[in-house]
């Protein structure tokens, strides 16, 4: 009797059932035929086959006529006993073969079969074996979080307030947030935090800063943080920020060396400075003093270093420039501007 694997995917070479010049009084019972084909092939995939056998070597009689297995069978059936292990599969008596899981390279464990519940399995000719399409049941506790007095308290949550966090007591999770969410992760203003205290962006502020630090200090805030070139400190005396640029050195500096020459600057670091200085702490702006000397206009270039000779008030400030054509600065030389985001509180600097 044909099955379904015995059609032809090529319309044409289906002949054995609706032959060229065939009599119209055979035309019934080929249409029957090809009818019968069709729900043979559903009924052995649509899960309404029931194994039979023990529950490790499951048997199962298919609607189609199935005298060997080949390469892409499909088979749809509900499980009638859970299995213990490695288990096998014999249709219509044609052979017991190994049903696997995770492609073709895993035994069934026990469980994996569960009783009352729809599997497919296909064929797989290569590896001999029938690969379990269906999806196995996750294992509490192994492939999915198990049920805890833990997941209970959360659960027991219900919808969270605004802003609030989840956070463990110490025997509970519960949800926290203000003050005291703030007190439980360590963050009280005044005594683990500053705080600012006072009114508006024009107003005075209170710094309130306890611990480690030394004690409070106070700032008239500026009508934005971002305008204010300095926030003044006082009764802080461990690492201080100045929070802007500033100025330290505004000046011009003579150059005498000519057309495509280099000339190159220094400063003494005046103020409290650790032992070595990082260049990114200064920012150099220059301008030719007044008039240029030569003809043809040419390109020049600043670099800037920072060197010292064991801290303190030897630390120097090293800025070369390079002049790449015939144009550079007459006598009134350049006129330099620097100035420093150094939180070591340098203080100026003092031409060398």
């Amino acid at each position: 009797m044909a099955e379904i694997n015995d059609l032809n995917v090529t319309d044409a070479s289906n002949t054995a059932r609706f032959p060229e010049s065939m009599a119209p009084s055979n035309v019934n019972n080929s249409a029957r035929a090809l009818e019968g084909i069709l729900a043979r092939w559903h009924k052995d995939i649509n899960g309404s086959l029931v194994a039979g056998g023990t529950a490790d070597a499951l048997t199962l009689s298919a609607n189609q006529t199935i005298s060997a297995y080949y390469d892409g069978l499909n088979l749809g059936f509900e499980v009638a006993l859970a299995n213990t292990g490695a288990a096998t599969l014999n249709v219509d008596s044609v052979g017991a073969k190994s049903i696997v899981k995770d492609g073709n390279s895993t035994a069934l464990a026990a469980g994996d079969l569960v009783a009352g519940r729809k599997v497919w399995v296909v064929f797989d000719s290569a590896s001999d074996v029938w690969q379990m399409v269906t999806a196995t049941p996750l294992a509490i506790g192994t492939d999915v979080q198990a049920q805890n007095d833990y997941l209970q308290d959360i659960a027991d949550l219900g919808a969270p307030a605004n802003s609030a966090m989840l956070v463990g007591d110490g025997t509970d999770y519960v949800l926290e947030s203000g003050a005291t969410l703030r007190a439980s992760l360590g963050l009280t203003p005044g005594t683990d935090i500053p705080s600012l205290t006072g009114g508006g962006a024009s107003g005075s502020w209170a710094i309130n800063i306890t611990g480690n630090a030394a004690t409070a200090t106070s700032a008239t805030s500026a009508t934005s943080a971002s305008s204010a070139s300095s926030v003044p400190y006082s009764g802080i005396t461990s690492n201080p920020h100045d929070f802007a640029w500033e100025s330290v050195y505004s000046g011009s500096r003579a150059y005498s060396g000519g057309a495509g020459g280099q000339q190159t600057y220094e400063w003494r670091i005046n103020g409290v400075v650790r032992e070595m200085v990082s260049p990114e702490e200064f920012s150099v702006r220059t301008a030719i003093a007044s008039a240029w000397d030569g003809s043809g206009e040419g390109g020049w270039t600043i670099s800037k270093r920072v060197f010292t000779n064991g801290g303190g008030s030897t630390t120097t400030l090293q800025v070369t420039v390079d002049f790449d054509g015939t144009y550079y600065p007459n006598s009134s030389g350049i006129n330099f501007n620097i100035y420093t985001n150094s939180d070591n509180v340098v203080t100026s600097l003092t031409a060398v």
